[in-house]
């Protein structure tokens, strides 16, 4: 579907007066496969790792179904020195809020929080699974609850 929109598009371009596109660069893109481009879902990356029978995490301490929640909703602040959030593991950034507690963090995570927005963007996240990811994020350091 996805190649026919392109070649579609990129005809009806050549209609508005454009020049028409070479038909072999046409052909050249939409052989490019959709993972190529974009990596693969988080569900394509479940089903491959269930088909091989092995865990290809990079991030230790999840559980396959968590990473991907993780890289999901979580990655693109946690991993991105721009968005101001605390980085996955910089122990120095996470230590003031480990010191409120889990109770804390939490109210924080599903409320929201400054920049922070409501359940972390995961909005199907039990409040355990909520617990994992923050504990991931801040280094494992052992936290409990309240």
């Amino acid at each position: 579907m996805r190649h026919a929109l392109l070649i579609f598009s990129l005809f009806a371009l050549s209609a508005c007066g454009d020049t028409a596109p070479d038909p072999q660069a046409v052909a050249r893109a939409a052989a490019i496969p959709d993972a190529a481009l974009f990596g693969a879902t988080p569900c394509e990356q479940l089903q491959s790792e269930a088909a091989a029978g092995t865990k290809t995490d990079s991030k230790p301490g999840l559980s396959a179904s968590l990473q991907a929640v993780y890289t999901r909703s979580c990655q693109i602040c946690h991993e991105n020195p721009a968005a101001g959030a605390p980085l996955r593991g910089d122990e120095a950034a996470w230590a003031p809020r480990v010191a409120q507690g889990m109770d804390q963090l939490l109210h924080h995570t599903i409320h929201g929080f400054q920049k922070m927005p409501p359940l972390g963007l995961c909005m199907s996240c039990s409040e355990e699974e909520l617990a994992q990811l923050i504990r991931h994020m801040a280094g494992n350091v052992p936290m409990e609850r309240n």
